[in-house]
């Protein structure tokens, strides 16, 4: 007696089960550092502010290709800078900063059933650094900073399902920027870049 059977098809992923497609929210946490250098016109004074800082990305878009995201990307970097340095010479004041970019996005999936991605940005950015003492700006002449411009930012990274539509992991994350302004009849550009490694939540 021969008894046969037609083969098993191979499994076929339940739509939206372990596939990166539909709506896309990723939050993203780490730490970094990178650098701030102003220059200013009329009587400014050129400075660099640069260091470690935190970092913070919140990602919002969908999928309207296999394996394609795209969507608005807000983020954020911090920079600390312990001695900073005015026109060569070094201070040993203390100073803080900040790099903000808005703009669209573009995720990419080479595999959307895994975690594999990269991606990129071009948006508004904007700059603001402060000296942690007045001696700074009375003495040093190194104004306060706050213009904007634009920025681009470049990520790779991977993430690992947790459930069916979650998954954890990280990236590394590459920013630049260029700023303008104007102020008390001074013009100061300001630019720099921020490098940063993240922990990443993302629903997709």
């Amino acid at each position: 007696m021969v008894i046969s059977s037609s083969p098993v098809a191979p499994a076929i992923p339940r739509g939206g089960y372990h596939v990166h497609d539909g709506f896309y929210l990723r939050l993203a946490a780490g730490v970094g550092g990178g650098h701030a250098s102003i220059s200013s016109d009329n009587g400014g004074r050129n400075y660099g502010v640069g260091g470690a800082g935190l970092a913070l990305n919140l990602w919002v878009g969908g999928t309207p290709w296999r394996g394609i995201a795209l969507g608005g990307l807000a983020s954020l970097q911090t920079l600390s800078e312990g001695d900073t340095v005015v026109e060569g010479q070094e201070t040993g004041l203390g100073s803080s900063g900040q790099v903000f970019l808005l703009g669209p996005f573009v995720d990419a999936f080479p595999d959307p059933l895994r975690g594999l991605h990269f991606g990129g940005s071009v948006g508004l950015a904007a700059l603001s650094t402060e000296g942690d003492s007045h001696v700074l700006r009375d003495t040093y002449r190194a104004r306060d900073y706050d213009g904007g411009g634009l920025g681009a930012s470049a990520w790779l990274g991977y993430a690992g399902w947790v459930g069916q539509e979650f998954s954890l992991g990280g990236l590394v994350q590459l920013t630049g920027y260029g700023t303008r302004q104007t102020k008390d009849d001074v013009d100061s550009k300001g630019s720099g870049w921020a490098l940063n490694v993240s922990l990443t939540a993302l629903y997709h």
